[in-house]
């Protein structure tokens, strides 16, 4: 996560700080993380497994 960035309010570069409910970003996050691991293994194929470059959860 960047820290700074030029014209855009550094308070708004964290999206955990815009949620009220941490947990809840936590356990959105969580699910969407595994939601995009499962959708890379479509791309698992003999010789050539792009899935180690998806999410690791």
């Amino acid at each position: 996560i960047p820290t700074a960035v030029e014209g855009v309010p550094s308070e708004i570069l964290n999206p955990k700080d815009s949620w009220t409910d941490k947990a809840a970003f936590d356990e959105t996050a969580l699910k969407l993380a595994k939601a995009f691991k499962e959708n890379f293994k479509q791309f698992i194929l003999p010789g050539n497994d792009l899935s180690v470059y998806g999410p690791n959860v």
